[in-house]
């Protein structure tokens, strides 16, 4: 590495102009390749395309996907009474996007059990989301 400093001192013009060349040479490729992300979901003509076809199409409600928000309460708990409104309003307005079916809320009686020493979770609470799968051919919208 020490050959590789000396080298780069002896030469700094030449050092600075690489990397010039090459800063303009990534902005280039970026602005090439364009910002048009896309989170396409496709499975043509697999056996998963194929079990997820025939789950929308005739068991829809079990053919969605699921997820999780986990909370966690940087001061006191997630039960407080403020942060348990806050929990609250902000899976209302989950319960409200496009494609989710269900939420299930930390606070009601399909909450999981406490440790009964402590009264805490043994893991970090959350929220389950679920809604329809996306299809093969359609774009997600998350």
């Amino acid at each position: 590495m020490g050959a590789l400093g000396r080298w780069c001192v002896r030469h700094r013009t030449l050092v600075v102009l690489v990397w010039l060349v090459a800063l303009i040479g990534f902005a280039a490729a970026d602005q090439l390749a364009g910002s048009r992300y896309t989170t396409q979901f496709q499975l043509p003509d697999t056996p998963s395309a194929a079990a997820l076809t025939l789950l929308q199409r005739d068991f829809p409600a079990a053919s969605g996907d699921t997820d999780q928000i986990v909370l966690h309460a940087t001061t006191g708990t997630v039960r407080d009474p403020a942060i348990q409104t806050a929990v609250t309003a902000m899976l209302a307005r989950v319960s409200r996007l496009p494609h989710v079916q269900a939420v299930t809320s930390p606070y009601g009686r399909a909450a999981p059990p406490r440790s009964a020493g402590t009264g805490r979770w043994p893991l970090p609470q959350s929220a389950s989301i679920s809604g329809p799968s996306r299809s093969p051919s359609r774009p997600s919208s998350r």
